[in-house]
């Protein structure tokens, strides 16, 4: 789903399920809209996995109801802060890495992690995301620090805005081909993506978890 599904009448027909005005004749009064023009509106939205039809009710699925509390964020085209897991995994003085796959910086080195899961605790995720990006099995996770990265654009405008649980831990097992492994001492030389530097340089042997903020 994108921003060109619920937009216009669709969000107020979509808003309107959500508190219950279910049936389409009442749908058609409450928000003054021909039959026609309302059942197209309602096929796109079944379509694309928002509503479905309970008995004379039209309801939202699962899905709908889970990015129900988003649609501000869709409809005024918002970018929310995101939660990220990043997990230094080290053995043997060596660090785990993958390239970005996508923007911003694709391509860049970064420590093995991503978006946080919507249904699961932060250091799960974060275990999940290590184990996918590497085909490892990950061990010994420690939480070191929890980072605000801002980047901000040339007119000092946000542009983008992370919450960064940092970790490290340790691997069993041989990693995937793509994961570049390479000495601790190198990648702290190296420019990684956005604050991995700033976290493999000071703050890797934290006894006690760190709050941080870093923008650029």
């Amino acid at each position: 789903m994108d921003g060109k599904t619920l937009t216009g009448k669709r969000i107020k027909i979509f808003e309107s399920i959500h508190y219950g005005t279910g049936k389409f004749n009442d749908l058609k009064k409450t928000l003054s809209i021909e039959g026609n023009e309302l059942s197209y509106h309602l096929k796109i939205l079944k379509n694309a996995g928002l509503i479905e039809k309970s008995g004379e009710n039209y309801v939202l699925t699962t899905h709908g109801k889970y990015l129900h509390p988003y649609i501000p964020l869709i409809v005024d085209d918002k970018k929310p802060v995101i939660i990220i897991t990043g997990v230094a995994l080290i053995k043997d003085g060596k660090i785990y890495l993958v390239k970005k796959p996508r923007e911003p910086d694709k391509g860049k080195l970064i420590i093995l992690g991503g978006r946080a899961e919507y249904n699961m605790s932060i250091d799960e995720s974060a275990i999940k995301l290590a184990e996918e990006d590497t085909g490892l099995k990950i061990i010994d996770l420690k939480l070191r620090c929890i980072n605000e990265y801002i980047k901000k654009d040339s007119e000092g405008n946000i542009k983008n805005h992370w919450i960064v649980y940092f970790y490290t831990a340790k691997p069993v097992g041989k990693p995937n081909s793509d994961v570049v492994v390479i000495p601790l001492s190198k990648a702290k030389k190296m420019e990684l993506f956005g604050d991995n530097n700033y976290f493999l340089e000071k703050m890797l042997d934290n006894k006690t978890v760190k709050i941080t903020k870093t923008i650029i």
